[in-house]
């Protein structure tokens, strides 16, 4: 008996280790998107990830003008990785992945805005405000997320 009580207040000390250092690591993320993350209820879904750094970007990803945010999110029932972008302008948060085997972005380790003179070449078709690169150094997978007016998109790069 004793020792279940002594495994139960360790798991609860972790758990709230756990969720100390998240809430520390969140003191850089700017204070609307963790307003918006939690207002959405996003917050009873996701959970923000740092396993990347930087865990977020600046942008103006939906092309409204606004400096918008994109952070790493991970799904907390079943731990998929993926993206939660942040609309300044529109206050609202867009997911992208997190949510299937398909969709989980955990093993990508390398990602960034991509700059407009490189935004042409790949072309990228109907993109609306600045694309997000996304890559895994590995195994030179990756692809980019872009705004098409109506939602957030994947595009695979291509392997040529």
């Amino acid at each position: 008996m004793k020792t279940f009580f002594s495994s139960l207040i360790l798991l609860s000390s972790l758990a709230l280790a756990q969720d100390s250092t998240d809430h520390m690591r969140t003191l850089n993320t700017p204070r609307w998107v963790i307003d918006l993350f939690h207002s959405s209820g996003m917050d009873s879904i996701y959970r923000f990830s740092f396993r990347i750094n930087p865990s977020y970007l600046r942008g103006d990803f939906d092309g409204d003008g606004g400096t918008d945010v994109v952070a790493l999110i991970t799904n907390k029932a079943k731990a998929y990785g993926g993206f939660a972008i942040f609309s300044a302008k529109k206050a609202k948060v867009f997911i992208v992945g997190a949510d299937s085997v398909r969709s989980d972005f955990n093993r990508m380790d390398v990602w960034g805005v991509l700059p407009k003179e490189l935004e042409s070449r790949l072309d990228i078709k109907g993109a609306q405000g600045e694309v997000i690169y996304v890559l895994r150094t590995e195994s030179e997978g990756g692809g980019h997320i872009y705004w098409s007016g109506q939602s957030f998109l994947w595009r695979k790069r291509s392997s040529k």
